[in-house]
């Protein structure tokens, strides 16, 4: 099975098997109970669990269509998910090969966006109640407030991939410190932001004031990594550079990268696409602090296998410089060796952080004053 005839699978598994409609009462009723009842639970519909699919489905019609529902899922979702909904805001419906799950299946499971699958095409199509509420909206003020949602976003995507974990207030410190002042959001309004970015499904949880990365492992991991943090300061870079880590694939090709990668082509010519997930795998398995034991089983599943002691050797020089030279969260997204350096010379980060004061509001959004909130 080809690239195309999977993609063409996954899109199928979430559509509706029927003739296509564009009522989104309609719609509802055409959805299995199971879907219908998960719609209902995130929606929250009290007494759901004794309504019949009829009854679920007005009871749901009432809360998807409303115009406030209708602009936080719009608010918060994606660049790209936004893209299609765009497009499927101007017409009643359409047909594209090209659409991939990512960019629906958000907005699909706030029951904004529905597929069908009928005559061997699919169809993509936002119901017209959902297109005539969005219509509603004041626009300037909704267009601001998805842009502000966005940036918060970003800010929030950028220091959980950076740094694991990071409290809400370090994150709006760190927004303050690469704006002018005429240009930042309160701290009310980075929360509410924030707030309604929690309704969606992120890479990320929210716990006890801190937004918290899902590639952490589970409570004990996390108190570890708190523990050790404590006392280390974060590595914040310029602007440009810092909202490149909200892309979770993103990370610093450095030198030392280059060097192995390098290393590794020479080694095995034969295989240069087993060796460029190679370097990708250790630079993952370096960024999560692991162990060289993993690094060795990622090289050995490959079939991959040095010609002398002294190849091996070598290589795992490389990976130790690797490792040295890549962020890390176990450092506050510094490297080992910049920790060194900043250790022993006290030098400062590359931007200065503006500190919320410690009787400002919180910007969690509690109403406390931030000194007994999540200071």
């Amino acid at each position: 099975m080809n690239l195309a005839q999977e993609l063409e699978k996954l899109n199928i598994q979430h559509a509706i098997k029927g003739e296509v409609t564009t009522e989104l009462r309609d719609i509802l009723l055409k959805l299995t109970k199971e879907r219908l009842s998960d719609l209902a639970s995130s929606y929250s519909v009290p007494g759901r669990s004794k309504m019949n699919k009829s009854a679920l489905a007005d009871a749901l019609m009432e809360r998807i269509a409303d115009g406030k529902e209708v602009s936080i899922a719009f608010q918060v979702a994606r660049q790209r998910d936004w893209e299609l909904a765009q497009r499927l805001l101007q017409v009643p419906y359409l047909h594209d090969d090209g659409i991939v799950p990512g960019q629906y299946v958000s907005l699909m499971n706030r029951g904004m966006l529905f597929s069908f699958y009928s005559d061997e095409k699919l169809t993509y199509l936002i119901p017209s109640e959902i297109q005539e509420a969005y219509r509603q909206l004041p626009f300037s003020e909704f267009i601001e407030s998805r842009d502000r949602c966005q940036l918060v976003s970003q800010y929030v995507d950028a220091c959980v991939n950076l740094y694991g974990v990071c409290s809400i207030g370090t994150v709006y410190e760190i927004y303050l410190g690469q704006h002018t002042s005429a240009e930042t959001m309160t701290p009310e309004e980075f929360a509410r932001s924030a707030k309604l970015l929690m309704s969606d499904r992120q890479a990320w949880f929210y716990e006890d004031g801190n937004f918290i990365s899902e590639g952490v492992d589970g409570e004990e991991e996390l108190k570890r990594l708190l523990h050790g943090i404590e006392d280390k300061p974060y590595y914040i870079p310029a602007k440009q550079q810092f909202l490149k880590y909200a892309d979770d694939l993103y990370f610093d090709w450095t030198l030392q990268l280059e060097s192995l990668k390098t290393f590794l082509l020479k080694s095995f010519p034969k295989h240069a696409v087993l060796v460029e997930n190679l370097v990708d795998e250790i630079q993952l398995v370096c960024q999560m602090d692991e162990s060289m034991d993993e690094v060795i089983y990622e090289f050995e599943r490959r079939g991959l296998e040095f010609n002398t002691e002294a190849q091996f050797e070598r290589f795992i020089k490389l990976v130790i410089d690797v490792k040295n030279n890549t962020r890390l969260w176990a450092n506050r997204g510094y490297t080992p060796n910049e920790l060194r350096q900043l250790t022993n010379e006290q030098i400062p980060t590359s931007v200065s952080v503006v500190k919320v004061g410690r009787n400002d509001p919180c910007p969690c959004g509690s109403g406390k004053k931030y000194k007994k909130c999540c200071m």
